[in-house]
């Protein structure tokens, strides 16, 4: 199977695992979020995909092979918890993950306690120490890098922006956005290097210090997207050095 749309090779999220792949690869990977399955076409022998999905229709037509096939021809071991994707995670063992994908942002009702200094405290808390959390941030009318980079800032994290928003009609993958969030330098630093296109590039993000979402304190007012990136609640650093050439 091949990941398309937000999901494509070319896309972030292809970044994303090229650059854990030069130390080894992601061996256990959890995803916020099952959609049809499609980011279980990056697993490879040996690997686990775990996906937590709080709707059992979801987890029905993912599974069903006369409309897709992402989990069935996945070469990775994949498991499927029904429940909220914050609660079933909080469940998981200890520094259990090398990657941990949080896609659930794209449509109009936002959960946003997935984006709280609490739920940051949880996914850090479930990473191996050089793991990374990935945020898929697609979003017609929000704009969550603000948001996430104040609780990178918060919690000591490095946290890294793409905006892959130029792609070619003729492509087979949808503009997205992306946000990576590490510990390890080393880890962060290989994800930077390791663009997938000549389209985007990953700039690192970084939070004014303001206040950050909380398990008390969030507003979607605060995310409206009135072209952000330069409102003063978020700071691009440096571009880092010219993307590799497009890879198909």
């Amino acid at each position: 199977a091949i990941p398309l749309s937000y999901y494509h090779r070319s896309g972030p999220l292809g970044s994303v695992f090229r650059g854990l792949e030069a130390f080894g690869g992601p061996r256990r990977v959890g995803v916020a979020g099952l959609g049809i399955g499609t980011i279980a076409a990056y697993g490879t022998k040996g690997q686990e995909f775990s996906f937590f999905e709080i709707d059992p229709d979801v987890v029905r037509i993912a599974r069903d092979p006369r409309w897709f096939t992402f989990l069935a021809d996945s070469a990775a071991a994949t498991r499927i918890v029904i429940d909220d994707a914050r609660a079933a995670i909080a469940r998981e063992p200890d520094a259990a993950y090398d990657l941990l994908v949080i896609d659930a942002f794209t449509g109009d009702a936002v959960p946003t306690h997935l984006l709280t200094r609490e739920a940051l405290a949880v996914y850090g808390s479930k990473l191996a120490p050089a793991g990374c959390v990935a945020f898929h941030i697609s979003n017609r009318y929000l704009d969550f890098a603000p948001i996430i980079a104040t609780l990178a800032r918060d919690g000591g994290w490095m946290a890294l922006l793409a905006r892959d928003d130029k792609v070619p009609a003729d492509y087979a993958r949808t503009g997205s956005r992306w946000m990576v969030l590490g510990r390890s330098f080393d880890i962060v630093k290989s994800i930077h290097d390791n663009p997938t296109s000549d389209l985007w590039r990953w700039t690192p993000a970084i939070g004014d210090g303001g206040r950050p979402w909380t398990d008390d304190h969030s507003a979607l007012a605060e995310a409206l997207d009135y072209g952000s990136a330069s409102s003063p609640a978020f700071l691009v650093g440096s571009p880092g050095p010219e993307p590799a050439k497009e890879s198909r």
